[in-house]
């Protein structure tokens, strides 16, 4: 993995679910609601960490929800975490990466499929609102990319200037499709193995690596 960009990064998106929100558990809770009205049983730690180890759609097929179904089975996702987003809890370091980026002059997005709502509590519960330059919501589970270009048309940046930092083989591809960097972080919903497999950028194990991309 590199540990520094060759070209200076002035503008980094986060996807929020996973990456900032540590709100993996009150996802899998909510299926597990889904399925148990459906007759289907409780979700098993072994079946929880295996899903961990499959890209989205991957999982979606894994636990038998159908591609119709999806958007239905997210909207329930999103609102049960809505109900508990006071209960969600932020990955170390944050406020100190998101600060440090303002101070070097490098613009941050948020980039995320989860309810406005939710959202906006949540940074402004934690005290980190005033860092984010600007919020895309709803942006697709599997069509991020679009809400990329638009983002890097609006601010008439390169694309090597451009960079994603996600949880999810989803956010790799999306990062692809839309011809920018890519930093996966190991501490989501995707193990490190499954992500590596789809050959980000780079890697991050820790929170505070992600300050590695700022060109020294």
């Amino acid at each position: 993995m590199k540990k520094v960009t060759e070209k200076r990064i002035k503008l980094i998106i986060f996807d929020f679910d996973g990456t900032i929100a540590d709100s993996f558990e009150f996802c899998y809770s909510s299926i597990n609601d889904i399925l148990k009205k459906r007759k289907r049983g409780s979700i098993t730690k072994k079946e929880s960490s295996e899903a961990r180890n499959l890209s989205a759609k991957e999982a979606f097929k894994y636990f038998k929800i159908s591609n119709y179904q999806v958007p239905f089975v997210l909207n329930k996702i999103f609102k049960q975490i809505s109900e508990k987003v006071d209960e969600i809890e932020m990955f170390d370091d944050f406020p100190e990466i998101l600060e440090t980026f303002k101070k070097n002059d490098i613009k941050v997005i948020l980039l995320t499929s989860n309810i406005k709502k939710t959202v906006q509590k949540f940074i402004c519960n934690k005290k980190i609102d005033q860092f984010f330059d600007a919020i895309y919501f709803k942006s697709g589970v599997f069509s991020k990319h679009t809400t990329i270009n638009k983002i890097i048309k609006k601010y008439k940046l390169k694309k090597e200037e451009v960079l994603l930092v996600g949880d999810e083989v989803r956010d790799i591809e999306a990062a692809r499709k839309s011809g920018i960097k890519v930093a996966a972080v190991s501490w989501g919903y995707n193990t490190k193995d499954i992500l590596l497999k789809s050959k980000p950028d780079f890697l991050f194990k820790k929170p505070l690596e992600i300050l590695n991309i700022i060109k020294k």
